[in-house]
């Protein structure tokens, strides 16, 4: 959850620096326009916690190196790909996971949980009293009008409806043909339904600035364009300045706002928009040309962005060359092993010699004993034991893997064969059994110079991890 929370966040704030760097470059001013690209990244936002957890990703090395990256799972999970970083921040990605959650985890969770249900609560009341608007309001010379309303109101995802309050009666015509192309223009635009979308994307990233900053930034452009519809049909700015005006007395003078999820006149920003009804510039529309290359460069950042996998920065320096294998080739004795448990081996005792016993009857292909030789050359390793008196030798006798990922097989001692594969992950050699106990997988590796064999079992004993130090 805290991964998710902080790729999701950032995403989202690269979004909205998108948007904003194309339409300031285009020196966009049609408030239309703006609706529309700060509407797409709304809907981009309601995408991306799905889209980050399933969608198809692409890395974007955008972040600085730094410890806490592993630990947000930005890094790229195609091993093929990956990186000595990416490989760090995998480990430490299993190593959370094998942890489970933390009580920071539950406690940040528990905290968006609770802010997430108080806003969709609030959000539910207000859908709920704009369909109770919608029901009650009754039909005055065919205008649907609600005494529970003091200014109009547009309420409605795909069939809004303008309600208008009681007394609009006494309105003169230009004010009700006003107030009617501004309504009309909010429900052509259905600026209820962005408005309760914006409103929803407020309430699933209530922890995100941007989710607030659109919800109200949408409510006033949604506004100014509809002003700007209004003066193009022919009202002058002064009169439907006045017309504004007297809608946010008569709110002002009811003494409340009910909570309903639609647009309401006069709306949000009067004062800005009142600026921006004077100004020829915000009321001009924006030339076809201009309005198609912003739509493009804001869906491009926009695919950019939210398909992006977040990673650190590489410079010329960190980028890794080409990947070396080890040669395991030399004569080699046990210096230590791990325990797995009883069924490994036998019974007995813990000890040097019973560690070693439960590793060299394990059934698996990788079996050194307590001393052994390895010649590898470009295909092939050949793997040959002599075991020290008096100890138990190995289930099986020499081995002969193949390295270039075909099928070898493995002879036992009692003559029964079964299948291995062998096949190089980077500096690690992984060997996986077939046949008879299938899934048995060891991992050969050269660590501080010492020859280290990792041994996974199928069931559930713990893996056993055998070194070898030269001879």
């Amino acid at each position: 959850m805290p991964a998710l929370f902080v790729e999701v966040t950032l995403r989202a704030a690269l979004l909205g620096l998108g948007t904003a760097a194309v339409l300031w470059a285009f020196r966009i001013r049609s408030a239309t326009v703006r609706h529309a690209a700060w509407t797409a990244v709304v809907v981009a936002m309601l995408i991306l916690p799905a889209w980050s957890t399933v969608g198809p990703r692409v890395p974007l090395r955008i972040l600085p190196a730094s410890d806490f990256l592993p630990a947000l799972n930005v890094l790229p999970a195609d091993p093929a790909t990956e990186s000595p970083t990416a490989d760090a921040g995998t480990a430490a990605l299993a190593v959370m996971a094998s942890r489970g959650p933390s009580r920071g985890t539950w406690l940040l969770t528990s905290v968006y949980v609770v802010g997430l249900f108080m806003l969709l609560f609030r959000l539910g009341i207000g859908t709920a009293q704009a369909q109770r608007l919608r029901r009650t309001a009754v039909s005055h010379a065919d205008r649907a009008t609600s005494a529970h309303c003091a200014t109009p109101i547009t309420v409605g995802w795909l069939s809004p409806s303008l309600i208008l309050p009681e007394g609009w009666q006494q309105w003169s015509a230009a004010q009700l043909d006003a107030v009617l192309i501004h309504e009309r223009e909010h429900a052509r635009r259905r600026d209820p339904l962005v408005q309760w979308l914006a409103l929803l994307n407020r309430a699933i990233f209530w922890f995100h600035p941007l989710a607030w900053w659109l919800e109200r930034r949408l409510a006033i452009l949604a506004e100014e364009a509809c002003d700007a519809a209004v003066v193009r049909a022919g009202h002058a700015p002064q009169d439907y300045c006045g017309y504004l005006v007297d809608m946010a007395q008569a709110l002002k003078r009811q003494g409340r706002r009910v909570n309903i999820a639609g647009m309401a006149m006069p709306g949000s920003g009067l004062s800005h928009r009142m600026r921006q009804i004077f100004e020829e510039g915000s009321m001009t529309p924006t030339p076809r040309a201009r309005v198609i290359c912003t739509f493009a460069l804001c869906a491009l950042s926009s695919v950019v962005f939210g398909a992006g996998m977040l990673a650190p920065r590489t410079s010329a320096g960190d980028v890794p060359g080409p990947v070396s294998t080890p040669d395991f080739s030399g004569n080699w004795t046990h210096a230590s092993s791990t325990y797995a448990g009883r069924g490994r081996g036998g019974t007995g005792t813990l000890g040097v010699e019973r560690e070693v016993r439960v590793t060299i009857h394990s059934g698996a292909p990788v079996n050194c004993g307590t001393a052994c030789t390895i010649v590898q050359d470009a295909s092939t390793l050949t793997l040959s034991r002599t075991d020290q008196p008096g100890t138990t030798p190995p289930d099986n006798g020499p081995v002969v893997l193949n390295l270039d990922g075909s099928e070898s097989t493995i002879t036992q001692v009692e003559g029964s064969t079964f299948p291995a594969t062998a096949k190089w992950e980077g500096e690690k050699l992984v060997v996986t059994r077939g046949g008879p106990y299938s899934g048995v997988t060891q991992v050969l590796s050269m660590v501080n110079g010492q020859l280290t064999v990792v041994t996974r079992f199928t069931s559930s004993d713990a893996p056993v991890t055998m070194k070898y130090v030269r001879r």
